[in-house]
């Protein structure tokens, strides 16, 4: 009994076990029929040779939003029990390189006729805080749960272009936590916020819309997404790491077609610039040191800058003070690189100060440790300066060092005045942070042009490993920084790679194979009667005696084929290749246009041709006649040579016993003509 016992539990669980792994969606979306029940707008239905029927999102980038998504309308939120969490998962392709794709185009959203600033939703950048700021008044909502870069204008995409993944956002009552995933990648892990998730979940009762490729938010201006959208699955709770796994081998697919996005090298090309200032400390007195030191580092001295922690801030870094701001024209822009080697210590944090420009007390402009997320511009009005311009994570205590403690990075730092007045942050010159920080808008009440040719121009002191600010507790950096670079040009991102890894020799000429040749000794003109050497040669007349390429000559206008060549021989024939050959022997061309024509293999098919002209040959003076005294020949000589002939003659059967001179030099001259005949016009 207790056996059979034993052995129904084991069922029961095996049962339970397939049920919990084998949940069906509450709303599955496959666009295999076409739009379906999604309505399009600026939309459609393509055929994807991997995925069969997708759905096309054509987002146009800011200013755009609101304007390109699939709108699914359910009732499914209001019927469905919710408190075992909810799952949205989809299977994306983002477009390749578009200048206005943008971290911020939402990927989807789950929103409400009746509060349609209440949404629940996910970007490309997949990243950063997850806000939940709640309700607005009107809403009567309480979660707006979505994922917002604090750099919201620069958030990077997060998603690999080209290429589909299945995206699945889980939202788990029992952690607490929202979970993004990319394939089976778990990609961030984001705690609610404001409220509890089990109000958001008990809430979700007020949503009807699913809208994919965009949110239907009044104030969001960054626009909508773009690319491809297939496999839209909602479920009625929170996935477990494994069941995405599964879900994301049961439903991919080989993909036949990946477009990738163009390399920095086919986008951009690389200027030699020459920075304005370099700094490699190997000359102590250049800089004023407070709790730091030179020790060995990336190449020959290095800053050693001991900050100690949170409630230490202003008190460890390397001071140059320096008149380079000043003197110098920044409209080009602004770029500062360096080499950085964080310290591997618990005190260590991410907003740690890498560098920053004095202009006053706490106007600065500054990278810290993070390297992430959005940059602060509230201006410092108190003193007079408009843009303190450094890089602020919204979640200043828990934001990490994003260098490699123990290892030497280059951070680089573009300040961009060209117009779209952008920054860009890079690690061993790859973007971190991408360009698109707005330098003109992001200054509250100043602008690009005075941060380019008035603030800089302010700057008094180049201050590395911290920053001076009263009201810092977050501690100064430590650890080594070397070979300081300042340009006064925004160099593009290939220039920032190559910062990095250096930048390539030329390549010498390959060395080039002969493959066939024609040419006519450096001469194009040739007076009639002239010599017309032809150099010929390829490969295959060189190592086979019977190869058939051939040279022919043409009048300028003849067709190959269609008329026979005037002259002609085989390239291989007699060692043709290794020589030059005058095609015109025995010939008087006729002034005109001419050309010699490289053919292969017996036939038309043309491997080269060169134009040659043939010119009159210019009127000569006739030179005045001598006269000659007459040879006598004794009759007995001319006996003998007849005889002579007449004896070698008989050696032939056919031969007559007597012969003519007169005669042998009309049958030399018939043969001579009749050889030069079967040369010159076979073709």
């Amino acid at each position: 009994m207790k056996k059979l016992a034993l052995v129904l539990a084991l069922a029961l669980a095996v049962i339970l076990a397939v049920s919990a792994a084998a949940a069906d969606p509450v709303i599955s979306i496959d666009f295999a029929d076409g739009a379906g029940d999604v309505e399009l707008v600026n939309a459609e239905i393509v055929n994807d040779v991997t995925r069969g029927n997708v759905l096309k999102v054509n987002g146009q980038g800011n200013g755009t939003a609101r304007t390109s998504y699939g709108l699914y309308k359910t009732d499914v939120f209001e019927n469905t029990d919710w408190e075992k969490g909810l799952t949205v998962s989809l299977w994306i392709q983002t477009d390749v390189g578009s200048d206005n794709l943008s971290g911020t185009a939402p990927i989807f959203s789950i929103d409400s006729e009746a509060a349609p600033q209440g949404y629940i939703a996910a970007v490309c950048s997949l990243e950063t805080t997850m806000n939940t700021d709640g309700n607005q008044p009107e809403t009567g909502i309480t979660p707006r749960c979505w994922n917002d870069p604090v750099n919201v204008s620069g958030g990077m995409n997060k998603t690999d272009e080209g290429i589909w993944e299945l995206l699945t956002v889980v939202y788990d009552p029992d952690s607490g936590n929202i979970y993004m995933y990319l394939n089976d990648e778990l990609v961030n892990t984001q705690t609610l916020g404001g409220g509890s998730i089990d109000m958001f979940l008990f809430e979700l009762e007020f949503y009807n819309l699913v809208r994919l490729g965009a949110w239907n938010c009044v104030w969001w201006n960054y626009g909508d997404y773009q690319g491809l959208i297939d496999d839209v699955k909602i479920y009625a709770e929170a996935l477990s790491e494994d069941d995405v796994a599964d879900l994301y081998s049961e439903t991919k697919v080989n993909q036949t077609v990946i477009v990738k996005a163009p390399t920095v090298e086919e986008l951009y090309t690389a200027e030699d610039h020459t920075p304005v200032y370099t700094l490699d400390f190997e000359d102590a007195g250049a800089l004023e040191l407070n709790n730091a030191e030179l020790v060995p580092g990336h190449t020959g001295n290095a800053l050693k800058v001991k900050g100690e922690g949170s409630g230490t801030n202003g008190t460890s870094y390397g001071l140059v003070t320096t008149d380079l701001f000043k003197n110098t024209d920044w409209t080009g822009g602004m770029t500062i690189s360096m080499w950085v080697n964080a310290d591997s210590s618990d005190t260590l944090n991410g907003m740690a100060p890498l560098y920053s420009l004095d202009i006053a007390r706490i106007g600065y402009i500054g990278t810290v440790n993070s390297l992430q997320s959005g940059i602060n511009t509230d201006g410092n009005e108190d003193v007079g300066i408009v843009p303190r311009f450094w890089n602020d994570p919204g979640n200043r205590d828990g934001c990490v060092n994003e260098t490699t403690a123990g290892q030497w990075d280059l951070v680089t730092v573009v300040y961009n005045n060209d117009g779209a007045n952008n920054m860009a942050i890079y690690k061993n010159g790859e973007v971190v942070v991408k360009p698109g920080i707005n330098l003109g808008t992001a200054f509250g009440d100043g602008t690009n042009e005075q941060f380019f040719t008035e603030q800089l121009k302010e700057v008094y002191s180049l201050r590395l490993g911290s920053w001076l600010c009263d009201w810092w507790n977050y501690g100064d950096y430590q650890g080594l920084i070397d070979d300081v670079e300042i340009y006064n040009v925004a160099l593009n991102p290939l220039e920032v790679k190559y910062l990095f890894t250096g930048k390539p020799e030329a390549e010498e000429p390959a060395e080039v194979t002969v493959i066939q040749s024609l040419d006519l000794n450096n001469k194009s003109e040739f007076e009639q009667g002239e010599e017309i050497l032809v150099s010929a040669y390829t490969d295959g007349a060189a190592t086979d005696a019977d190869n058939k390429d051939w040279v022919g000559l043409y009048h300028k206008d003849d067709v190959p084929g269609d008329i026979g060549s005037i002259a002609w021989y085989y390239v291989a024939e007699n060692g043709n290749y290794e020589k030059a050959v005058d095609i015109a022997a025995g010939l008087s061309l006729e002034p005109g246009e001419y050309k010699v024509c490289l053919f292969a293999n017996d036939g038309y098919d043309v491997l080269l041709t060169v134009e040659l002209t043939v010119k009159a040959a210019e009127a000569v003076e006739p030179a005045e006649e001598a006269v000659e005294e007459p040879v006598v020949t004794e009759p007995e000589e001319a006996v003998q040579e007849e005889v002579a002939v007449s004896v070698e003659l008989e050696k032939k059967e056919e031969a007559p016993q007597t012969f003519d001179f007169g005669v042998l030099a009309l049958v030399v001259s018939a043969l001579s003509a009749g050889a030069a005949l079967t040369l010159k016009k076979r073709r």
